[in-house]
């Protein structure tokens, strides 16, 4: 579900009426996966913003976010969305060219039939692998980089293949 709102106070009072309507119907709204993010107009960008709470929880702000498989960003723009599907194109349409497929076949189910990764579960996969090749790595630097949950690289890796930095599960 996705609520929009010209305002702060109008949003507020749009998740008061959610929240009642799922309490009538013993509903919960998981708070974890409820997120708000803040348009920008023109040049202007909101920076302070009160609080949106659901069940007396504060709402993460983001500053994008996945939408109908559209990724939104506060300026509105399309960029980040592009590249996201360049590469994904770029692969799905390299793949049918190697399985002599038409071009416009669907990349899901060539995947499927093929028993191959998409573009996405290939860079979690060798994402995981990096982050699993340097933790066990005898080397004493990859070993002290393994072991710093500051160190880009690895929170990066870990973020990509859809691990848990502070935990260290992948």
């Amino acid at each position: 579900m996705v609520l929009l709102s010209a305002s702060i106070c109008g949003l507020r009072r749009l998740v008061s009426i959610c929240e009642e309507y799922a309490t009538s119907h013993g509903l919960v709204y998981n708070v974890d996966k409820s997120q708000v993010m803040v348009f920008g107009a023109g040049s202007k960008r909101y920076e302070n913003i009160p609080p949106i709470k659901i069940n007396n929880n504060t709402l993460q702000r983001v500053l994008k976010f996945k939408y109908l498989g559209h990724m939104l960003t506060p300026d509105l723009k399309d960029d980040e969305d592009i590249e996201r599907e360049r590469r994904a194109l770029s692969y799905n349409n390299a793949f049918r060219v190697l399985l002599r497929l038409p071009r416009f076949c669907s990349a899901s189910g060539m995947f499927a039939e093929a028993d191959v990764d998409c573009f996405y579960a290939s860079m979690r996969k060798r994402c995981a692998s990096l982050v699993r090749r340097v933790r066990e790595s005898g080397n004493s630097i990859l070993n002290m980089i393994a072991g710093r949950l500051d160190c880009i690289y690895v929170r990066r890796s870990c973020a990509m293949s859809g691990g848990v930095v502070q935990n260290w599960p992948l």
